[in-house]
């Protein structure tokens, strides 16, 4: 395998891998010929270590890029708010122009997704969350308040997890308290559960007061 270039970006510690496929025939190479492993590339003991791989590949419409982005177990995924924001620094840094850039529209699985640069802050409007099961994608069928939910009992933890979808599903719970919440069990143990057939992204939750959610 002939030398790759690649950098590394993070958002909020959602580490990435991002590799431009502008102008030349990486992507094209890993899709046909899977000239590299991204489970490999990800893995943190053996690999560059990262959470995802994305690539950057050019816009199919009058758009300024496509994100293409792959979860570490190599599975595709449809986009992800953090990894968009990685694209966009990349984007902002690299990208020789006169003036740079303040709006960013980007294309990816879930749809156009605009982006902003402004006083060195990105911000992503990511739409509205999806609340159709089939969408999320996820096979519960109770809703509360119109959002799938469902009560998960695993062992010392019995609480009710909502589903939401961004483009990529996420099952969230909020909590009395964070701090007893051991994340390398219970995440990995949720981010699999049989309800949701693509994986999940699992979030712990702890409302402070009316204005915080730690």
């Amino acid at each position: 395998m002939k030398n790759i270039t690649f950098e590394k970006y993070h958002g909020n510690g959602n580490d990435f891998v991002i590799i431009d496929s502008r102008g030349n025939e990486l992507y094209k190479n890993y899709k046909t010929n899977k000239i590299f492993d991204i489970k490999n590339i990800c893995n943190r003991q053996f690999g560059v270590g990262a959470d995802g791989v994305i690539f950057i590949e050019e816009p199919n419409e009058d758009n300024y890029a496509k994100m293409i982005i792959f979860n570490s177990d190599g599975s595709e995924a449809q986009m992800c708010g953090n990894g968009i924001r990685c694209l966009v620094e990349y984007l902002h840094v690299n990208d020789s122009m006169n003036n740079k850039n303040i709006e960013y529209k980007i294309e990816t699985k879930a749809g156009l997704k605009i982006a902003k640069y402004i006083n060195d802050e990105i911000t992503v409007k990511m739409g509205v969350p999806i609340l159709e099961c089939q969408n999320i994608p996820t096979t519960i069928e109770k809703k509360i308040n119109s959002i799938p939910s469902h009560e998960f009992i695993e062992k010392d933890f019995n609480n009710m997890g909502y589903a939401v979808g961004m483009g990529n599903p996420h099952l969230i719970f909020f909590v009395k308290d964070i701090e007893s919440i051991v994340l390398s069990r219970l995440g990995p143990i949720f981010e699999n559960n049989e309800l949701f057939p693509e994986k999940t992204n699992v979030h712990f939750c702890q409302i402070l007061n009316r204005d915080n959610i730690k």
